[in-house]
């Protein structure tokens, strides 16, 4: 804790003296206050969220605010378990984004390699899956003979050999032939039927292409494209796999609570419901072919369109903090991409990734993918903050 001597003083005083003098708590669901516990480990748990709240504000500002506000609307709601259980994973990424962020500059690199390893274990066993032969995967697979990985899914493997895409590049930058090496990652990664992996892995080839490789990253665009479309055309019956009649039934109970929404964590909680909206009509309204014992709703636990989510959940204020994170965090990929190819160029692609798969599908909810994330956000900010 910084500052002059009497603030940092002052600071202490009042978490001592807070603690020391406990304040008779109600304890949920019983008839019973406790006058001893309950309330210095709730007032040190506030001291907490807020010195890291205040961390992340050096970071990011837009980050602080809109993790502040989950944790308002989350205690609105009297802590719910489950909006209390997704506060305490954003509250670990918060420390994640910090840890990343003070990493040493002679040791970034070895993020890379750690996501290297990562992705390059998931893409082995991708390769096996696509014989049939499953050598590490504990649950029935999804698709017969799609690349699952590790990840349990084939839509997520796809979205996780997207991430690894720029660390790809980053490894061959040197080599006179790169291109054919990122051409065929990205039909790699098509086999995992995946349109918004298809669409992110484009999406970095198209920034490569424009800003580093003039005529030649015209053609590897061209081609990255045509391999994409291609792979997703042939091998995936529809484009968005009942993704748009969920938003639709998404936003009409948004609608209900447009502004605060229904509280972090419900949207899962509205789609296993028995009876609620999506298992009592909305399969017959929109036309989805899902049988009738409830696949639907186990289908869409999330939304897969993280605006959607995030306004049915926290309402249109959600949203505008939530837009206003995306601004800054594309604000500094833009400055980090008009300095020369770097390191930095890995954080700002991966960046780019996370940023056009969350409109069609779950990257930060995801742990596995979210961290790669989160920790690109964090050396995506210190490598902007430089530049400045």
């Amino acid at each position: 804790m910084g500052g002059s001597p009497w603030r940092v003083g002052l600071a202490w005083i009042t978490v001592l003296a807070a603690a020391s003098v406990p304040i008779g708590v109600a304890l949920p669901g019983t008839w019973a206050v406790d006058p001893l516990v309950s309330w210095p480990v709730l007032w040190l748990l506030f001291c907490a969220v807020t010195v890291l709240l205040s961390w992340l504000w050096f970071w990011t500002p837009a980050g602080a605010v809109f993790v502040a506000y989950l944790v308002i609307r989350t205690g609105w709601d009297g802590w719910p378990v489950r909006g209390t259980v997704c506060l305490l994973l954003v509250l670990a990424m918060v420390l994640a984004y910090l840890g990343a962020a003070s990493i040493r500059p002679d040791a970034e690199p070895w993020l890379v390699v750690a996501l290297l390893i990562g992705v390059g274990i998931n893409a082995g066993l991708g390769a096996l899956n696509l014989f049939g032969i499953y050598p590490a995967l504990e649950v029935r697979p999804d698709v017969w003979r799609w690349p699952h990985g590790r990840m349990g899914n084939p839509n997520h493997w796809g979205l996780l050999m997207a991430v690894g895409l720029p660390a790809v590049w980053w490894v061959v930058r040197g080599v006179r032939w790169r291109w054919i090496g990122l051409v065929a990652w990205v039909g790699f990664l098509a086999l995992s039927h995946s349109v918004m992996a298809v669409m992110a892995g484009v999406g970095v080839l198209a920034v490569l292409a424009i800003r580093q490789w003039g005529r030649r990253g015209a053609v590897v665009f061209a081609a990255g494209v045509l391999v994409g479309l291609l792979g997703i055309g042939l091998m995936k019956p529809t484009w968005t796999g009942g993704r748009w009649a969920v938003w639709q039934v998404g936003v009409q109970t948004a609608l209900i609570r447009p502004w605060l929404g229904h509280g972090l964590g419900t949207w899962q909680s509205w789609a296993l419901w028995p009876s609620g909206p999506i298992m009592a009509g909305a399969v017959t309204r929109w036309g989805l072919t899902f049988p009738a014992q409830g696949p639907f709703a186990l289908a869409w636990t999330e939304a897969h369109n993280e605006a959607v989510q995030v306004w049915f959940e926290l309402g249109a204020v959600g949203v505008d903090l939530l837009g206003w994170l995306m601004a800054s965090v594309g604000r500094q990929a833009w400055r980090v991409f008009r300095a020369p190819p770097g390191l930095g160029w890995v954080w700002a692609l991966m960046v780019l990734v996370g940023l056009v798969s969350l409109w069609g599908t779950i990257p930060f909810r995801l742990p596995a993918i979210a961290l790669p994330l989160v920790l690109a956000m964090a050396r995506l900010r210190v490598r902007s903050g430089v530049l400045t």
